[in-house]
């Protein structure tokens, strides 16, 4: 059992942009159009929203998604905040409700400091796009409260930025939280702690006391 585990959301967390949002608009904008209202209503889940919007878009556009998460940038301090976590032996565990192939190529250049990553994977073997989750419980895409369960922990470490987080934050003890899913825990009266950046929550960690008391280690993660 982990003393401390850390759950990251993907998109709009680790990117600095909601990426998959960002996909069904490049492949998908009229449907997303027609839909977005809807989402907002309440009218239609965003996990059937999202499975209509890429089952419309032929497979062979994957391409197109692929160059553009490319271009999105990441949030800075990631790296850094990995190497800590890593110093402290803190798993790290990224659960992103977003496209596996485009979560992959942007996690490749940290995959040795993660330890696993869940996401949805899009099917490209027929005509048209296909979602599947192996987390799907029928309300959510990628229940990350489901992937939680997989693991065996005394304290949780969340951050995220949306709604979807929510589940998510509600089971953890430390809560690092911005934009819609600071709302949701201060609608919600949650405890979080804001964050702009990876290095808001990296200093934050270390005046909770999850620090190393290794100064090598202490100086690999301030400054690689």
């Amino acid at each position: 059992m982990s003393a401390w585990i850390a759950f990251f959301d993907f998109d709009g967390t680790i990117t600095s942009e909601e990426t998959f949002f960002g996909s069904m608009q490049l492949l998908n904008p009229k449907t997303l159009k027609t839909l977005h209202p809807q989402f907002l209503a309440g009218q239609v889940t965003l996990r059937n929203g999202v499975n209509q919007i890429f089952s419309e878009v032929p497979s062979e556009r994957l391409e197109m998604i692929e160059r553009y998460i490319t271009k999105v940038p990441l949030r800075v301090g990631f790296r850094e905040l990995l190497i800590y976590l890593q110093c402290q032996n803190i798993p790290a565990v990224v659960i992103s409700g977003g496209i596996m192939q485009l979560v992959d190529t942007a996690l490749a250049p940290f995959r040795n400091l993660i330890t696993d990553v869940y996401s949805v994977h899009l099917n490209v073997s027929g005509e048209y796009m296909r979602l599947v989750s192996e987390y799907d419980d029928g309300v959510d895409l990628m229940a990350k409260q489901l992937v939680m369960d997989r693991y065996s922990f005394e304290n949780a470490i969340c951050i995220g930025d949306g709604i979807t987080d929510l589940k998510m934050a509600k089971r953890s003890n430390l809560i690092f939280a911005r934009d819609e899913l600071e709302r949701s825990c201060k609608r919600e009266h949650i405890p979080y702690t804001i964050w702009n950046d990876f290095y808001d929550v990296l200093e934050s960690l270390k005046k909770h006391g999850l620090t190393n008391s290794d100064a090598n280690c202490g100086a690999l993660a301030g400054g690689e």
